[in-house]
């Protein structure tokens, strides 16, 4: 048995759970992990019940007849190469997805990180592990191939009707605490009503307000295309209604925003796109057909900015770096917050040659009900 945690009183819990289990078989012989890696001892035995500090599973795994492991990667694969019958106990009380990460005794690896790891650290036997040292040695290399890596698995696994993976499930806090970090809790109230929005659920936050719309050339030149694509409109107009839903994704933690835009003498004009946090404070905006926004969130203590860092596009999980900032220019936004329900804001691109090329500013209300 081995339930992925580092509490030691969790281990002490789940040990005693196991003798109490084996009195009511007292034919079978338990085996319990605490994936001390430095440490190959038994720390406690009786007749049946054996506490062991490590159990290498790809040397020993063949051994056993049945497994309870918590669902991490590592267990979960050499179960399934072994043909182990098994059953998934979890135990998230200190995991970010029941233990599919690593731990060195000071620090946790997971994703690339922890392939990387597993590159410079793990044994020189086995396909796994050898596929690692040939394309995780190297940090540009796993940087690169890490993503393409993630976007296949996750293609097959859409194929398979199975929900994309994701490495932090936190579902009680909002999306945006951990990107503002430890200026979360200086944002006004109206900020953190904005960015309430929890991920993995079906929260919604309503605001409603009037834009201003400029459009220069030689962008409105484009304005077909950006139509035809999706993006943001290409019009000049002044007060215009706007309605805006930022709305959860009950199975990622992306936030959507779906805007609503009601030019005069015109169909709404809906634009959507969603955010997603890269690491840290770097978010990226997914729009439609994979074109893509980077930017920096930040508090200066008197308004929320969005500091422009590049373009992407989005290909099989992959943002590439693309150099649309020669060819628009840099983007920017900035919101302030005026009172506990309203806020005004200002997104615009900056070219280095042509100036402002586009903008659009005003003044939204958070409704009580969103």
């Amino acid at each position: 048995m081995t339930l992925g945690t580092h509490l030691d009183w969790c281990k002490q819990a789940i040990y005693h759970e196991i003798e109490k289990l084996a009195a009511h078989f007292p034919d079978t012989v338990f085996h319990f992990t605490e994936g001390n890696a430095n440490n190959s001892t038994y720390l406690k035995s009786n007749d049946q019940c054996f506490k062991l500090a490590y159990i290498n599973y790809e040397r020993y795994l063949p051994e056993y007849d049945f497994v309870v492991h918590h669902g991490g990667a590592g267990i979960l694969y050499y179960c399934l190469q072994y043909a182990k019958p098994s059953i998934v106990l979890p135990q998230d009380c200190d995991q970010f997805d029941h233990a599919a990460r690593l731990y060195d005794g000071n620090d946790f690896f997971h994703g690339k990180d922890a392939l990387q790891f597993m590159a410079r650290y793990g044994d020189n036997c086995g396909v796994f592990n050898l596929t690692n040292k040939v394309f995780y040695w190297s940090d540009t290399i796993a940087t690169v191939t890490y993503p393409w890596l993630r976007g296949v698995r996750n293609t097959l696994l859409r194929f398979r009707k199975v929900g994309r993976i994701d490495n932090v499930a936190l579902k009680n806090e909002p999306i945006f605490k951990s990107i503002f970090g430890d200026t979360w809790g200086d944002l006004p109230l109206v900020m953190q009503k904005h960015y309430s929005n929890r991920p993995y659920s079906d929260d919604v936050t309503q605001v409603e307000g009037f834009l201003d719309v400029m459009c220069k050339p030689p962008l409105t030149y484009l304005s077909p295309l950006m139509k035809i694509m999706g993006q943001i409109p290409m019009r000049n107009e002044t007060a215009v209604p706007v309605t805006v839903y930022f709305e959860s994704d009950e199975n990622t933690k992306s936030l959507h925003f779906n805007r609503i835009f009601r030019f005069k003498g015109q169909k709404p004009y809906l634009f959507h796109s969603r955010m997603l946090q890269l690491k840290d404070n770097q978010v990226i905006e997914i729009m439609r057909f994979g074109l893509c926004w980077k930017m920096r969130y930040s508090w200066d203590g008197q308004k929320v900015i969005l500091k422009h860092d590049g373009y992407a596009l989005s290909l099989f999980g992959h943002f590439i770096p693309i150099p649309l900032t020669l060819l628009i220019g840099n983007g920017y936004a900035e919101e302030i917050p005026i009172d506990d329900n309203t806020f005004s804001m200002v997104t615009h691109i900056t070219h280095s040659l042509w100036g402002k090329l586009y903008e659009y500013k005003g003044q939204f209300v958070i409704e009580a009900d969103g």
